[in-house]
């Protein structure tokens, strides 16, 4: 039936999409572990003027190699297919395509076609009319026709590639003139940045897939339910399943809850942090529980929000003197949750009355104008580039004594950009007329632009997410202790189990001093302990 065939084209495609992201996310991991261990072990954290141009070279041709990789899978993929005779009507969409696959393309519709004809005359023809006969001969000239132009392809596909691999080798020449420690890093760190591109298309293209095959639904209704009487269960004992179930879910989920105990490598509580640096904790916070980006705006009176103002209150002790005003959020790798911290810090520090300026320095991967909804046209990298001034690109935001600068649009050299002298002035103009500024900076494992953006800061905060962050990153933190980094210190956040790194808050409890604070619906008067409603 329709239906039938428009979910089986849906389920084909996501098949072979998840694949393809098994076959790039495996490799994603693999170049984000070694470009990871790469910068602890060799401590090299960025590539020089001529590396920079070797690496954007090398990122193009290794960039073109992963497309035709996964336009290569696609033709094998399409060839078996058609030889091994399968209703077309399910055939996958190509992922990727241009000019030369447009035959192809039509070639397939095509063939379609003579199948739905031959379908609709063969529920009325014998075998032997000559109309089916004639059909079923097109269909078998169309079938070599499609594999003769996936030949073509083929053979083109390869012949991409070595003219790629020419090209590549000349650049070759030039990367071995780098030092060794700037030619490891940079083959590693093109390989990583090509698999993130491509992995971040792929899911793009799985949810697209996802929403198609949701929003299939059948041209037929049903008028009246079937209905079956009288049926009566045969086989094997319950009583003995229900027994083998118990004994399986007993004995594989302990052995699988074991052993990923013994091989977690991630930060669990307080004495991984203290076993493997001696910085201070500036402060932790707790998992949020409401899902919403800003919760300390939109809720000043929730547990939550009390972690938010411990660190402001640790923060006095570090900013001392009336011209240190600068804050930098950084971490080691992406998802641990800078950008949260940094808008939720900028937004309780606007809550005492002081004007606070919010900066997204990840030119690479600019998301504050998404959750600020703005345009994205002009920002930092605008700046810094000399197009705007400063004035152009702050933002108020609905935030009493909050401002944004977001990002702006993504630039080709942002290292480039950020060691130029605009950056000095970009700092000097908000520190006269901010009392704050929270600074976001992208991973630092990945990129050094947070090494540039601390000349300038003179808070600077590292960000470690509870049972998520390697406990590798903390050799990363103490090299930025060696390299003097100023007032350094670490935040630790997503805490579920909050008394594993000395703290408790928990939602529902409340405070009180010998006076009343309200939490919820119940007062809490002259206890000197937090009491539980």
């Amino acid at each position: 039936t329709g239906l039938e065939r428009k979910r089986l084209i849906a389920e084909n495609t996501l098949e072979f999409v998840n694949d393809q992201i098994l076959i790039i996310q495996d490799s994603l991991y693999k170049t984000e572990e070694q470009l990871l261990s790469f910068r602890i072990n060799k401590n090299v954290v960025d590539l020089s003027t001529e590396g920079q141009q070797v690496y954007t070279k090398l990122l193009n041709f290794y960039n073109q190699k992963t497309q035709l990789n996964l336009k290569q899978n696609y033709y094998e993929y399409l060839k078996e297919y058609i030889e091994s005779k399968h209703d077309p009507q399910a055939i996958v969409a190509p992922i990727l395509s241009d000019a030369d696959d447009q035959m192809l393309i039509t070639q397939v519709v095509s063939l379609q076609q003579l199948y739905e004809e031959r379908e609709l005359l063969g529920f009325s023809a014998e075998s032997v009319n000559p109309g089916l006969v004639r059909i079923n001969s097109r269909i078998q000239t169309a079938r070599k026709k499609i594999l003769e132009i996936i030949h073509e392809l083929i053979q083109n596909n390869e012949l991409s590639w070595k003219q790629i691999d020419v090209e590549e080798k000349q650049i070759q020449k030039q990367l071995l003139q780098l030092p060794i420690s700037e030619q490891e890093l940079l083959n590693i760190q093109r390989k990583f940045e090509v698999n993130n591109q491509f992995y971040t298309f792929l899911l793009q293209r799985r949810a697209e897939v996802g929403i198609q095959r949701a929003s299939t639904v059948s041209d037929v209704r049903i008028l009246d339910q079937a209905n079956i009487f009288n049926v009566t269960p045969v086989g094997t004992k319950t009583s003995m399943i229900y027994l083998m179930a118990l004994i399986i879910g007993m004995i594989i989920p302990g052995g699988i809850i074991y052993l990923a105990d013994v091989l977690d490598n991630r930060i669990k509580d307080r004495s991984d942090i203290d076993e493997n640096t001696d910085l201070p904790v500036l402060g932790v916070v707790s998992h949020s529980i409401t899902g919403e980006e800003i919760p300390v705006h939109a809720r000043p009176g929730n547990a939550f929000v009390e972690s938010f103002r411990h660190i402001r209150t640790n923060l006095q002790y570090i900013l001392r003197e009336p011209d240190q005003k600068v804050i930098m959020i950084t971490s080691a790798i992406s998802g641990e949750g800078k950008t949260f911290i940094a808008i939720n810090l900028a937004t309780i520090l606007a809550m005492t009355n002081k004007k606070v300026l919010l900066c997204g320095f990840d030119l690479r991967r600019p998301s504050l104008h998404k959750i600020f909804n703005l345009d994205n046209s002009k920002g930092i990298s605008t700046f810094l580039a000399g197009i705007d001034t400063f004035e152009d690109i702050i933002s108020p935001t609905n935030i009493e004594s909050l401002d944004v600068m977001i990002a702006g649009p993504v630039p080709p050299n942002p290292a480039e950009l950020l060691g130029s002298s605009r950056l000095s002035e970009l700092i000097n103009n908000a520190s006269s007329r901010y009392d704050y500024i929270v600074i976001d900076t992208p991973p630092f494992a990945f990129v050094t632009d947070a090494v540039l953006i601390s000349k300038y800061s003179d808070a600077n905060i590292f960000i470690l997410r509870q049972d998520f962050s390697p406990k590798g990153v903390l050799e990363i933190i103490n090299d930025l202790k060696n390299r003097q980094i100023k007032n350094l210190s670490i935040l630790v956040n997503d805490i579920k189990e909050s008394k594993a790194f000395g703290y408790r808050y928990y939602y529902g409890y409340g405070y009180s001093y010998g006076y009343q604070y309200r939490y919820g619906d119940k007062y809490y008067r002259n206890s000197n302990e937090r009491t539980k409603k």
